[in-house]
This record gives C-alpha cells, structure tokens and sequence, in this order.
C-alpha cells in the first residue's frame, strides 16, 4: 500500500490535485492503469492505460485462437476438426492480437472421420465465437450442417442446425501437441575480441618491427635537457638506443616515423585505481581535470 500511495496519492497530493487524481473514485479523472496480473508481479503486463476516459493499448489484447485440430463430438460420432491458416501456420493455444473479423479467404478447414474429409465453408470468427457449414452427405450425414459455437479454455461448445432447421449440441476439444525436448546446441559467438577494447583495439597483434627511427620530432625528456626540438629517438627491442639531432639507420633496418610536428614524452604513469574506492570522478561534469584522487593516494 505504501508503494502503491508512493504512485498514485502522495504525488496527487504534492501536486495539489489530490480531489481529482490519485484515486478510483466518483469524481476523479479516469486515469488509469490496466495490467493482466498482480500490479507490482515483475511477470504482469501492462495492458493499456486511460488517460481521462480513453483507452490507449499498450499491450495487444490476448484473444483465444481456432486454429489448430480439434477432436469434435456429435451425434454419438467422434470427429476430427481442423482449423489452418494457409499463410501462417499457427499452432498456439492463445494469439496475442486485437480481435478481427475472419472469412474463409483467411482461414481454411475440414472436417473428417473414418479417412472421409470435407471442407468447411461459410466460415465466420470473431473473438471467442466461430460459425461455419458443412455438406454432411461426405460423412454420412443428411443436408447441410451449420455449426455454431463458443470457445472457452480450449474447449469449443455450441449447437448444429440441420437442413430440418433441427438443433444438436455438439463439443470440440483441442488436441494437445506433444512437443520433443530437443536439446538445442550451443553456437560459439561471431563476434571477434578487439585488443585493445574500443574504438582503436585490432583483430590481430601489429607488426613488431625490431628497431623504430622517429626523426624531427620534438622530445620531453623530463630530464636535464629538457625539450629537444627537431630531435630523432631510435628504440631497439623496446629499449630507447640512441638520441641525437641527426640518428642515420641502413635502409630497412627500422621502421621510420616522421615526427615532424609531433611530440614524443616518457610513459604517463596513471597511479590511481578504481577498485574499492570512492570520491574518484567529480559527480556532475565528467571531466579529467576535476577527478580527484583523495581517497586513493591517502585513504586515510
């Protein structure tokens, strides 16, 4: 009850409308919400919802469907009614759609016994109710037959006008489908693995070329001699080699990069971690300089 007031009453009254919203009562706006189960069961669906008097759909309304075979009693006989759509094959208990009026065109059906079969015709649906006509003369039956009937939990009943303008009952049952537990296989993932993660990782590892020449670039040594302008770095296995103003390498021996323009520094050590830490990135603006690293550096 608290939550439901948290949603209904509570803001009615914080809003000052409290006489006219909030409630299910004579003289309230009719605002409402329609679900098929318990309101706040995480399985229930929201139906639809009225917004002063109107009925708005969310949720396609659950109408019971003909389709499928049924096992059919009249007249003392047992026989066999199926119910198809030839554009979609529709074998479930229930259809999830707004009700519609459907005509032969749409559906097609038969009835059988004893390896005897004939077509309905006239064939009318509409929500729970289904009308049809059969020439009984196949099945060993007098005239034409109407059937008329209701469905209800999966279980058709109503009545059979002959030509003698005679009324029987008559009662169909779906017929349950057994279906196989097939154990499905498990297909491993398409998707490839990018290193690094994001918008630069690659497929595969780059080329490791064993010596790399950046020449004419500018270089932060965070050293004695400060920047150098328009110097070369030569690396060697990972490893800085050489650094001069003018470094020369047989051709082909190193990968060359032109660092004209470009600014060469020492590896940023980053030391902060995100584990088990608190007060890391300012709450409001997601900027890198109002992160703070109190709690890291010093959690004391």
């Amino acid at each position: 009850d608290i939550v439901l007031a948290s949603l209904t009453t509570q803001p009615a009254e914080a809003i000052g409308m409290q006489k006219s919203l909030g409630k299910i009562a004579p003289g309230y706006d009719a605002n409402l919400a329609i679900v098929d189960g318990e309101y706040f069961d995480p399985k229930s669906r929201v139906v639809s919802v009225w917004i002063e008097g109107q009925e708005h759909y969310i949720a396609p309304r659950s109408v019971p469907t003909f389709l499928g075979t049924w096992s059919l009693k009249y007249s003392g006989s047992a026989y066999e009614l199926k119910i198809e759509d030839p554009l979609k094959k529709q074998t479930s208990a229930k259809q999830k759609s707004i009700p519609t009026y459907i005509q032969n065109d749409f559906y097609k059906g038969s009835i059988s016994i004893n390896n005897k079969s004939v077509e309905i015709y006239n064939l009318d649906i509409f929500e729970s109710s289904i009308s049809f006509t059969i020439d009984g003369s196949t099945l060993g039956l007098k005239g034409t037959l109407s059937f008329s009937g209701e469905l209800s939990n999966d279980q058709i009943v109503g009545t059979v006008k002959s030509y003698l303008d005679n009324s029987l009952s008559f009662q169909a049952d779906r017929k349950k489908i057994d279906k196989k537990n097939e154990r499905t296989i498990e297909k491993f993932s398409d998707l490839s693995i990018f290193y690094p993660e994001g918008a630069y990782g690659l497929l595969k590892d780059p080329p490791k070329p064993n010596a790399i020449l950046i020449n004419d670039a500018t270089l932060w040594t965070c050293g004695p001699k400060g920047t150098l302008a328009e110097w070369d770095i030569l690396f060697v296995d990972g490893k800085i080699e050489q650094v001069a103003p003018d470094i020369t390498v047989p051709q082909g021996s190193a990968v060359v990069i032109e660092g004209a323009g470009k600014h060469v520094t020492p590896g940023l050590i980053d030391c902060h971690s995100h584990s088990a830490a608190s007060s890391i990135n300012e709450g409001t603006q997601y900027i890198t300089s109002e992160v703070r690293m109190r709690d890291v550096i010093d959690p004391d």
